[in-house]
């Protein structure tokens, strides 16, 4: 069973943010399934993933069906495309790992690439207009990001950069001063950590490729790793982030962990965690029969 963190108190209105899809998405606040009494005007968070999540892969906990996500109904929660929707994207933390394929792609989207539909034209987006429903930047609109699933993997650049962008790397047109976002107000578009606001997050192509530090990190986060910022405790983020990077740390108030870099804590929860439990328990268990032996030994 998850548990339950009592993040703040909040006048008026009572919130209950609840990470299950096949548990009821709204729950009283002094009926939730932990059997915990939480007062009125308390916002509630069930740190982990829901309870029907009990395979565990790459420590990370999944619903059973994993390897036929459309058959298994995972698309519910993750959403149609498996890109996201109540739970977070399944690209979010690695690729593609499963064969099934879509049986419902969105209309005219009839060509099978890495086992995804994608609409004729693939090659060309721009011309193909894959930005009317992909964004005028291929980052997301009403259908996904293009890099969701892949980075670019087409030639045509953007014929319409945003103003100001005139340098090209990569195939996409930066704003001058990329080496050195903050000082050149990158932030007023792209966020003040650079992970997305009127502009795309700067993650979505690619990780960290700039050496200057964010000079006005969040409060409390005084832990520099890689050139970003962490608050303490981040090798336990599960009991520590949760909070604000969410249940999942795939974002919420704050960024999803995984904007700029793979798993990279020991901590688990949920299917996993038990997991890790049991073989500790059973460790222990064996250690104590050993124990019993040596002393059965001894007396005779």
């Amino acid at each position: 069973m998850r548990s339950v963190k009592i993040l703040a108190p909040i006048p008026f209105v009572a919130v209950a943010l609840l990470v299950a899809c096949g548990d009821a998405n709204v729950t009283a606040l002094n009926e939730l399934e932990s059997g915990v009494a939480i007062p009125t005007g308390t916002v509630a968070l069930l740190v982990g993933p829901p309870d029907d999540h009990t395979a565990c892969q790459d420590d990370v906990a999944h619903k059973p069906g994993l390897e036929e996500p459309y058959t298994s109904s995972c698309t519910t929660c993750h959403g149609s495309n498996l890109t996201g929707d109540y739970g977070p994207s399944c690209y979010t933390c690695h690729e593609k790992e499963w064969e099934e394929s879509n049986p419902n792609p969105p209309v005219g989207h009839t060509v099978d690439k890495d086992g995804v539909f994608h609409a004729s034209g693939l090659k060309d987006p721009y011309t193909a207009s894959c930005t009317t429903c992909h964004g005028s930047s291929l980052r997301g609109d009403i259908g996904p990001s293009c890099y969701t699933c892949h980075e670019k993997e087409w030639e045509e650049e953007n014929p319409n950069p945003p103003t100001g962008h005139t340098v090209e790397k990569d195939g996409v047109f930066h704003a001058s001063g990329l080496k050195d976002p903050y000082t050149s107000s990158c932030t007023t578009c792209h966020g003040p950590s650079l992970r997305g606001d009127v502009g795309p997050s700067c993650y979505t192509c690619h990780e960290k490729e700039w050496d200057e530090q964010n000079p006005n990190p969040p409060a409390g986060h005084t832990v520099e790793q890689d050139g970003v910022f962490h608050a303490p405790g981040l090798d336990s983020p599960f009991t520590n982030c949760a909070a604000c990077h969410g249940p999942s740390l795939m974002g919420d108030a704050g960024p999803s962990c995984y904007s700029c870099h793979d798993r990279k804590w020991e901590e688990s929860v949920g299917a996993c965690r038990d997991d890790d439990a049991d073989d500790e328990h059973d460790d222990e268990h064996d250690d104590e029969d050993d124990d019993e032996d040596d002393d059965e030994e001894e007396h005779r």
